[in-house]
Formats: structure tokens, sequence, C-alpha cells
């Protein structure tokens, strides 16, 4: 049923969403909480901006290529003199 197929492409791009903003929360209080030391150390922030990449990219995957061409011709038209 393609109406099963939508809401399950629909909820795996709400949880690939929600992955990258709570990873990306995850990664700001961490840069917070090194910034406050006085040898700061990357050993956790750069799991957690790798997690980040891979949700992202897994997010991204779900848009169109036609239609990233398209929103990128959109930009360059509007920035033209």
């Amino acid at each position: 049923d393609i109406k099963q197929v939508i809401q399950s492409d629909m909820g795996l791009r709400y949880l690939y969403r929600n992955e990258l903003l709570t990873v990306m929360e995850q990664a700001r209080s961490e840069l917070d909480y090194q910034l406050s030391l006085s040898q700061a150390s990357t050993e956790d922030l750069l799991p957690l901006l790798r997690q980040a990449q891979d949700a992202c990219n897994q997010w991204f995957a779900f848009i169109d290529e036609r239609d990233v061409e398209e929103a990128i011709a959109a930009v360059l038209k509007e920035k033209a003199p």
C-alpha cells in the first residue's frame, strides 16, 4: 500500500532528523564542557560529530537529486545581478 510506504519514509526522515538534532545537542554540550577545561580533549567530541555527520548524510539521502539541482539553480538565479 502506497500510503504505508509514504508513512514509513516520513518516519525514517523524522528519525534521522531527530537523531541529528540530539547528537548535535550532545556535541554542543561536550564542546562547552571541553572549553571550560584547562586542557581540552577531542576524544569524546569527535565520535559525536561523526554520528551527526552520518545522521545528516542519511537524512539528506532521502532528497531526490533533481530536487537538489532545482534548489541550487533557484538560489543561483536569486544571486545573479
